[in-house]
C-alpha cells in the first residue's frame, strides 16, 4: 500500500500470468582480425556490406576482416560483431626505395607489396611526383601514371650546325657580327675572325656561352662548326626557329638556317622509384588477437564482453581467421565460447592432407586435439578470387561456415543443421576430398566420422559444407553433439534466463511461481509449434523446494524439453519377396 492508514478505497496492481519470452539472436558472428582502417580495438556492429566498407576493400591483400565480411553477406547472413586489432603504428612495414618499370603503352604498374601510403614517387630522372596531379593508387595496388610525359622520355634537343667558312686575321674588319635565334642575339658583341677558323669558331662559341641573356641554348665549337642546341627541357619547341648569321668582312659561313630536330619521345621502359608502406601481418601477434583488460580499456577478444552491454546481444559465432589454427588464439576463442553459449570456428593448417587433419585429433596433435562442445573443426582452407594478384588465393573456411550457419538461422531457423548448405563466393579448395553421398569410406565421412566438418562437391553439387558434429564427438555420442541441437538448447537456455528477470525480487508466492512455469510452458508451445522442439515442459517440484530454500529466496524449475536432432544417416533395408510373382496375371 501507499500509505499506512486510510479511510477510503484505492487498488493495487498485481502482475501474474505469463509474460512473452523474446529470443536472443542466434546469428551474431563475432571478427577477430585485421583491416585497413584506423578503428583499431574498437568493437563494431556491421548490418551490411555498407557497414562493412568502414573496414577497407576485400581487394586489398593481408587483411582478413574485409574479406570475412565479404564471404559472409555474400551467404546471406545478418549483423556482424567487428574487432580490428591491426594498428597503422605498429603493424606496418617501409619499402625505399622499390624501383619498377613501366612498358611503353601502358601507365599501370604493380608494386612489389600493397601500398597503403605512397611516401614518395619519382620518375628515372629523380623529379619527384604529387600524388593527385602525376600519380594515384586504384583499388587494388596499382601505381597509376596520369602524366606520362613526366615519367620518361628520351629527348632530342633542337639544333643547328653554322660553319665558318672563309675570313682573315684583319682586325676589326673580319669578324663575326652577330649570331640571332629567333631574333635574340646569342653573341654579347661582334666576335674578331682570328687564325684560323676553328679558332674563331671557338671564340665565337666562348662569346655565346659568357653571353647570359641568351640562357635557352648552348654553343659550342667542333673544329670549324658552330653548334647551336636548344637546353634540357625545351623539347622541341625551337623546331623551325631562324638562325641568322651576321659577318663582316671576309668572313663567310654555311649550314643549316633553323633549328631542327628536336623531339620528345617515350622510351621502351620507364624506371620509377618509389618509398611506402605497406600493412605487415606477420606482425600481428597471437597475444594482440585474444587481448587483454588494462586499466578499465579491453583489446582484442576481450572488447567481445561489451556485446550485451552495448547492443543487447552476444554473438554465438566466433572466427579469428588466419590466426585461429594458433593453438593460444584457439584456447582463447573457445573460452569467449563457452562464456557465451557460442561455437567457435576453428580452422586446420595450411597444407594438410585429410590423413593429417584426422591426426590432428590424437594425442600427438595440435590445434584440431580438442573434445570442447563450443568448437567446430574447419577443414580445408577454400579458394577465392584475389583481384591483387589476378589469380586464386587460399583462405580459411572458418569465415564461410559461420556464414551458412548464421544465413540458416535466418532463412530456416536455428534448429537447422548449418551441413548440406551451398556455399558462395568460392572459386574452390585448397584440396578436394572424395565424397558420395553412399559411401562410408569416402575422405569426407572418414573426416565427419572424427568431428571435423568439411566442405565437398561432387557432380552436380557445387560446393557444401558437410558435418553436423561438434568437436565432441566421438568423446560423446550425445544428441547434443549435435551442433544444432546444443545451439537450440543454448538459445532456449538463455531466452529463458532473460525473460526471467522481470520476475526477480518479485514476492516468492503462488502467483509468482504459476507466472514463472506458464511464461515457459507458453514459449515452449511456441518453440514446438514452429518446428525448434519436438516437445517440452517447465514444471514446479515441491520436492526440490524445500521451505528453507524458498525462505532464503532460492527457488528452482525443472525445464525438459527435446530439439528435433538432425536426419545424419538413412537406411533402406532391402527385401527380395519372391510372393510377388502370384500378382502376375
Amino acid at each position: 500500500m501507499a500509505a499506512n492508514f486510510l479511510h477510503g478505497v484505492e487498488t493495487v496492481v498485481v502482475n501474474s500470468g505469463p509474460v512473452p519470452v523474446r529470443v536472443v539472436k542466434s546469428g551474431v558472428i563475432a571478427i577477430v582480425g585485421t583491416a585497413p582502417s584506423d578503428n583499431t580495438n574498437e568493437l563494431i556492429l556491421v548490418n551490411s556490406p555498407v557497414d562493412a566498407a568502414q573496414f577497407g576493400s576485400a581487394k586489398i591483400p593481408g587483411f582478413t576482416i574485409p574479406k570475412s565480411l565479404e564471404a559472409i553477406f555474400a551467404q546471406g547472413a545478418g549483423s556482424v560483431l567487428v574487432v580490428n586489432v591491426a594498428d597503422p603504428a605498429e603493424h606496418f612495414g617501409n619499402i625505399s626505395p622499390e624501383t619498377q618499370s613501366v612498358t611503353a603503352g601502358s601507365n599501370k604498374v604493380k608494386l612489389d607489396e600493397f601500398p597503403i601510403i605512397v611516401n614518395a614517387l619519382k620518375n628515372q630522372a629523380t623529379e619527384e611526383l604529387t600524388e593527385g596531379t602525376h600519380y594515384s593508387v586504384n583499388d587494388i595496388g596499382e601505381v597509376v601514371l596520369t602524366n606520362r610525359a613526366l615519367v620518361g622520355v628520351t629527348e632530342v634537343k633542337a639544333s643547328a650546325t653554322v660553319t665558318i667558312t672563309g675570313g682573315t686575321s684583319s682586325a676589326g674588319v673580319n669578324k663575326v657580327t652577330q649570331i640571332s635565334v629567333n631574333g635574340v642575339n646569342l653573341l654579347s658583341g661582334a666576335v674578331d675572325w682570328v687564325t684560323s677558323h676553328a679558332a674563331t669558331a671557338t671564340a665565337v662559341a666562348a662569346n655565346a656561352n659568357a653571353h647570359t641573356s641568351s640562357p635557352e641554348y648552348t654553343v659550342a665549337a667542333v673544329g670549324a662548326n658552330i653548334v647551336i642546341t636548344a637546353l634540357a627541357g625545351t623539347g622541341s619547341t625551337p623546331n623551325g626557329f631562324d638562325v641568322v648569321v651576321t659577318v663582316g668582312g671576309d668572313v663567310t659561313t654555311s649550314g643549316n638556317t633553323e633549328l631542327t630536330g628536336g623531339v620528345t619521345a617515350e622510351t621502351a621502359t620507364t624506371a620509377i622509384t618509389v618509398d611506402y608502406d605497406y600493412f605487415d601481418a606477420s606482425s600481428v601477434t597471437a597475444a594482440e588477437v585474444i587481448g587483454e583488460v588494462s586499466g578499465g580499456d579491453r583489446t582484442g577478444l576481450e572488447l567481445f564482453d561489451l556485446a550485451y552491454n552495448t547492443f543487447g546481444f552476444t554473438p554465438k559465432l566466433f572466427v579469428a581467421p588466419e590466426f585461429s589454427q594458433l593453438t593460444a588464439v584457439q584456447s582463447a576463442l573457445l573460452v569467449k565460447a563457452a562464456k557465451y553459449r557460442a561455437k567457435a570456428f576453428i580452422d586446420g593448417q595450411e597444407g594438410w592432407t585429410p590423413a593429417q587433419a584426422i591426426a590432428d585429433r590424437g594425442p600427438a596433435g595440435g590445434v584440431f586435439n580438442t573434445s570442447s562442445a563450443n568448437a567446430v573443426l574447419c577443414y580445408p582452407k577454400v579458394k577465392r578470387y584475389d583481384a591483387y594478384t589476378d589469380a586464386d588465393e587460399l583462405f580459411p573456411s572458418s569465415v564461410y561456415w559461420a556464414g551458412a550457419t548464421a544465413a540458416t538461422d535466418i532463412q530456416l531457423g536455428y534448429w537447422n543443421s548449418p551441413s548440406n548448405k551451398n556455399i558462395k563466393g568460392i572459386t574452390g579448395v585448397e584440396r578436394l576430398v572424395t565424397f558420395a553421398v553412399n559411401d562410408a569410406t569416402s575422405e569426407a565421412n572418414q573426416l565427419n566420422e572424427v568431428g571435423i566438418c568439411t566442405i565437398v562437391n561432387a557432380f552436380g553439387t557445387g560446393f557444401r559444407t558437410w558435418g553436423n558434429r561438434s568437436a565432441d564427438y566421438p568423446a560423446s555420442t550425445a544428441i547434443i553433439t549435435f551442433i544444432p541441437v546444443d545451439r537450440t538448447a543454448n538459445i532456449i537456455d538463455e531466452s529463458l534466463e532473460l525473460a526471467t528477470l522481470q520476475f526477480i525480487d518479485r514476492p516468492l508466492n503462488q502467483p509468482t511461481i504459476d507466472s514463472i512455469r506458464d511464461t515457459g510452458n507458453a514459449f515452449i508451445r511456441t518453440l514446438v509449434s514452429r518446428g525448434a522442439l519436438i516437445d517440452g515442459l517447465v514444471t514446479y517440484d515441491p520436492a526440490k523446494n524445500p521451505s528453507v530454500q524458498l525462505a532464503a529466496g532460492q527457488i528452482l524449475f525443472d525445464v525438459t524439453y527435446l530439439p528435433p536432432g538432425v536426419t545424419e544417416r538413412i537406411t533402406y533395408e532391402r527385401f527380395i519377396d519372391i510372393n510377388f510373382f502370384n500378382n502376375l496375371a
